[in-house]
């Protein structure tokens, strides 16, 4: 498959693993991938240049959407979504899982995606995998990894807009998410994004978290709430 926006030929491997900061379009790129393949699929005209697609059975997701009358939560529904791509996927069907693992603990999270990756590893002829994650710690060769590439000056830089998101997938595995820049590009206050930067640099080095506010305040503030209750 070949695009102006990204030309490069990923029908070679089975399982694509790609990481990248946030918005830097992971989910958009393999949700246009599940499109491109349903439209071949109806005779309908494509937006690539050139593309061959082979014969699909299914396209199975897992992007973590989620209907505001499910009686569920998102990560559950995942876990459905999951459980039904794991056993009725065959070497034809797509399977698309953007974020899968996020929604519990950190824990949990990677010991359930790196089970769904063995499995799939571990078939004879498995199907055609896309798969988004942050996770990059988990993997070594189970499959292709590439990355979502941006622009960044030197590491002294610190203004937001100096990083540009390109779009275009590359070859390697990203090293940061860069969640707090694109907190800042969303609109969160600059002072909630000071405080977490000193929490994860605090976290990072294994020290000791320090309150706001000391504890003369906290108790006052405790008082005169319960005060107000009485």
């Amino acid at each position: 498959m070949s695009t102006k926006a990204n030309p490069f030929c990923v029908a070679s491997e089975r399982i694509i693993i790609i990481t990248g900061p946030n918005y830097s379009g992971k989910s958009i790129y393999i949700k246009q991938v599940a499109l491109i393949v349903f439209l071949s699929h109806i005779g309908s005209f494509v937006p690539a240049d050139a593309a061959t697609v082979g014969l699909t059975d299914r396209i199975f997701c897992a992007t973590g959407s989620k209907l505001m009358t499910a009686e569920q939560s998102t990560f559950m529904i995942d876990l459905h979504q999951v459980g039904l791509m794991l056993r009725q996927a065959t070497s034809r069907s797509l399977c698309l899982l953007d974020e899968f693992g996020k929604g519990t603990l950190t824990e949990d999270g990677i010991g359930i995606l790196g089970g769904t990756v063995n499995y799939f590893v571990a078939c004879d002829d498995p199907p055609k995998v896309l798969m988004s994650t942050h996770l990059t710690e988990l993997f070594n060769d189970e499959g292709k990894i590439f990355h979502m590439s941006l622009l960044r000056p030197d590491n002294n830089s610190t203004d937001v807009k100096d990083i540009v998101f390109l779009y275009r997938l590359v070859p390697g595995r990203a090293l940061h998410s860069y969640g707090l820049h694109c907190a800042l590009l969303a609109g969160v206050p600059e002072e909630v994004i000071k405080r977490a930067a000193f929490i994860l640099d605090t976290v990072g080095s294994s020290d000791y978290v320090e309150r706001l506010c000391n504890e003369y305040n906290y108790l006052s503030n405790i008082t005169m709430i319960m005060t107000l209750q009485v």
